[in-house]
């Protein structure tokens, strides 16, 4: 069942409580160190500290990741036309008009990016399943990771087996966001493809 926007904002909304506190606990301490770095560099020679200052870059860039949840969010009702899009599901596949989908633009974009960091570059399609409730059920397809078939319920279990411990970060991102939606995923792995197959909720126009 489609979820209301006042529960998807309260998801939203203690995701990003939580981001905010991390980021801000991380960077005070993280600006502490790179401070003491920018001394060290003016007494010992630079490529000693270089390993240190690159795993500070990392750090933040790891921070910024966080942005998603960190954000303020508003959600609003739209055409499932323009998730489509977003997923760049060929225009002559949707063909859905007159079906709505609650969500934030900020951060269903910035998601996107984090499952493209995660597997890859993709071919979308889209259809409809059911009735009240529906689900427009949208496939990723993208390059194999392995030769052996290999099913994930949730990006973080994803992240840990194919992406490794630092690529669980953006697993719970992903499936924070996701999930906030009402939203489900499943992740398989052939010999030749990964197909990431997407269940959204949606409602008919006016609904």
């Amino acid at each position: 069942m489609a979820r209301s926007n006042d529960s998807i904002n309260d998801d939203l909304f203690l995701c990003g409580r939580m981001a905010r506190s991390l980021a801000h606990i991380v960077r005070g301490d993280l600006a502490v160190i790179q401070n003491d770095l920018t001394y060290l560099g003016t007494i010992v020679p630079p490529d000693e500290i270089e390993r240190s200052k690159n795993r500070c870059a990392r750090a933040s860039a790891t921070l910024q990741k966080l942005s998603i949840l960190a954000d303020n969010h508003s959600t609003s009702v739209c055409g499932s036309e323009e998730l489509l899009e977003l997923f760049r599901v060929d225009s002559s596949a949707r063909g859905l008009s007159g079906r709505m989908v609650t969500l934030d633009r900020g951060s269903i974009r910035g998601w996107i990016e984090i499952v493209e960091q995660l597997i890859g570059p993709w071919r979308a399609s889209a259809s409809l399943h059911g009735e009240r409730p529906a689900l427009l059920v949208i496939q990723l397809t993208s390059g194999a990771l392995r030769t052996e078939s290999v099913d994930y319920s949730s990006w973080h279990a994803f992240a840990a087996a194919e992406r490794g411990e630092r690529g669980v970060l953006e697993g719970c991102v992903a499936d924070l966001v996701m999930r906030s939606y009402g939203w489900s995923v499943h992740l398989r792995n052939d010999s030749s493809r990964m197909v990431t197959t997407l269940c959204v909720p949606i409602s008919e126009g006016g609904g």
